[in-house]
């Protein structure tokens, strides 16, 4: 294999590169002093995440239809906040087309850019509101909350459904507060995120 594609270590999810520490651990010295190899950087990362969508817009077995191009992508990206991030990366991460996203209930996941319209689903109970019927990452809550520095970073705090929602109307044409949407509530629940 090229040293191009070798890493002392990285992350498990980066399959084009082959992790040395997990075969020659005895042999540090050796492969990251004399040959230079280093560990998993920003860049390796996002070397993975553009050759992940050139598979997926490819036609191999990658599918993003079959979530399994979408379960790579988010492995890939929910590293991503372990580095420190330089604005050259956050650029380019802005600008990819890395995040799987579902339109609507029943459309087909899709890949978007910071630039594209969705939304980030912090509160579960707004996606229930909106009927699923609006453009939002395929992210669980769990996940969001590893990528709200990430998600800050990028500039993408507007993009929270908690954010963007004011108040909640039922059927009965009385409107409540949304659950936890106050300006103060907002921010603790942000907090907690």
């Amino acid at each position: 294999m090229p040293p191009q594609f070798c890493l002392w270590s990285g992350p498990r999810c980066l399959l084009m590169y082959l992790k040395l520490s997990s075969i020659y651990a005895e042999y540090r010295s050796f492969f990251c002093t004399s040959l230079g190899i280093r560990n998993a950087t920003p860049a390796t990362l996002i070397v993975e995440l553009n050759s992940t969508l050139l598979l997926i817009e490819g036609n191999s077995s990658i599918r993003l239809s079959t979530g399994e191009g979408a379960k790579r992508m988010l492995d890939l990206i929910l590293e991503l906040p372990k580095f420190n991030l330089s604005p050259g990366d956050l650029e380019t991460i802005h600008a990819g087309r890395y995040w799987p996203c579902r339109p609507s209930k029943d459309a087909p996941l899709t890949l978007v850019s910071c630039y594209d319209t969705f939304f980030i689903p912090d509160h579960p109970h707004l996606l229930e509101v909106f009927d699923h019927n609006i453009p939002v990452l395929d992210l669980a809550p769990i996940q969001v909350g590893k990528l709200k520095d990430l998600f800050l970073a990028l500039g993408l705090m507007h993009r929270f459904l908690s954010v963007n929602v004011a108040e909640i109307a039922s059927a009965t044409d009385t409107s409540s507060p949304a659950i936890g949407l106050s300006r103060d509530m907002q921010q603790r629940a942000m907090a907690l995120y």
